[in-house]
């Protein structure tokens, strides 16, 4: 991140800065930490005082709008009110700047607001932020008008190796990984009770793989009751189980896998599951992640998933 803070400062002082960046990968609470800091030297450099750290760091500034999903989406409201405050004359001098937390979850309708957002002649101090961990969902037609920053994080491996040694055990520091790469954030994870249920639905999956002859159905209905006001936990079982898919997959190839913890179950796994049946899996879980970040009802298409699943894994 240091790199990228000491290009935002040149281009501060160049006077450089562009309408629009897009920071994609890492995780969410890096990203954040990264914006505040980058919307703190730009408001800096205009006018510094004592409160503007403080300010930055709730979001408050009365130059700043920032937006973040309300329930599992961005919606147009959100938008249209950016569009309504950016519209009147700001009280304060200096740049104004807008960040949007999780940008991929815009419905269609938000996101073509804000494409006509963007659209509209600006004044040079206008600058957005677009905060997303799936760049793929991002409209190319917004994207195209973005500067991109790609984040890196420390590496799975090294994360890893660092919750097991903070008490974590090999399979949930496999899994919190895939979630945050702040040690802190991952402990609280680790503890939280909604998590321990999260991957009870993922150890549970993993026995009907067992004996997939018995019906998949009861399980994702309780996966839809428990989780349905809370489609993040259904997302993350949805990740891991294509990770193990994907591993069996690997293990087709003769490749590494990630979830070597888990080696010996995939083994006996791949005996009666082929590549052909593991892509076709990987695919439709992909694809109903996907959906799953639009309005849709959790029930009945948790119930369909089930379904695909239980005919895909027993027939091919």
């Amino acid at each position: 991140m240091t790199k990228i803070i000491e290009r935002f400062k040149y281009a501060i002082e160049k006077n450089r800065l562009s309408h629009l960046y897009l920071l994609s990968g890492s995780f969410g609470s890096t990203k954040k930490a990264l914006v505040q800091e980058l919307a703190y030297l730009i408001f800096k450099h205009y006018n510094d005082y004592p409160a503007l750290r403080h300010q930055l760091d709730n979001f408050n500034h009365p130059n700043l709008v920032y937006i973040a999903k309300e329930g599992q989406t961005i919606k147009k409201e959100q938008i249209l009110n950016l569009q309504q405050e950016f519209s009147k004359t700001s009280l304060v001098p200096g740049p104004r700047v807008f960040i949007i937390e999780q940008a991929e979850t815009m419905s269609n309708q938000a996101a073509n607001s804000l494409l006509k957002f963007l659209e509209e002649p600006k004044d040079a101090h206008t600058i957005g932020f677009l905060l997303v961990d799936e760049i793929n969902f991002i409209l190319p037609t917004i994207y195209s008008r973005a500067q991109v920053i790609r984040l890196t994080d420390v590496s799975n491996e090294a994360f890893i190796k660092t919750l097991m040694e903070n008490e974590v055990d090999e399979k949930n520091a496999h899994f919190i990984a895939t979630r945050t790469k702040e040690l802190s954030e991952a402990l609280a994870l680790y503890a939280d009770q909604k998590y321990i249920e999260t991957i009870h639905m993922v150890d549970l999956f993993i026995e009907w793989l067992e004996r997939p002859k018995t019906p998949l159905l009861p399980l994702f209905n309780n996966i839809a009751q428990m989780f349905y006001q809370d489609k993040d936990q259904i997302i993350l079982i949805l990740d891991i189980l294509c990770q193990i898919f994907l591993d069996l997959l690997h293990i087709h190839m003769n490749q590494k896998v990630e979830y070597e913890f888990m080696k010996e179950s995939l083994l006996e796994f791949v005996k009666y599951i082929p590549s052909s049946t593991a892509q076709k899996t990987i695919l439709i879980l992909q694809a109903f992640i996907k959906d799953l970040r639009l309005p849709v009802n959790v029930n009945l298409s948790l119930t369909s998933l089930a379904l695909k699943l239980e005919s895909i894994i027993r027939h091919g």
